[in-house]
């Protein structure tokens, strides 16, 4: 899946990932994930899932 492109700026930009990834869930699934800020090791993550309650 291909992101579609960016806004290069403005208010209705979205932020740029620092980097992609694909992860596979438990059921063997791929997933695309983007990590945003720091690369801490001791910071919470925080997972925004769209429909995980549908």
């Amino acid at each position: 899946m291909r992101r579609p492109p960016a806004l290069p700026s403005g208010p209705y930009a979205p932020p740029v990932p620092v980097r992609d990834l694909t992860v596979v869930s438990a059921d063997g699934s791929r997933l695309h994930a983007e990590l945003h800020g720091p690369d801490d090791a001791g910071a919470p993550a925080v997972l925004l899932a769209h429909g995980w309650t549908c």
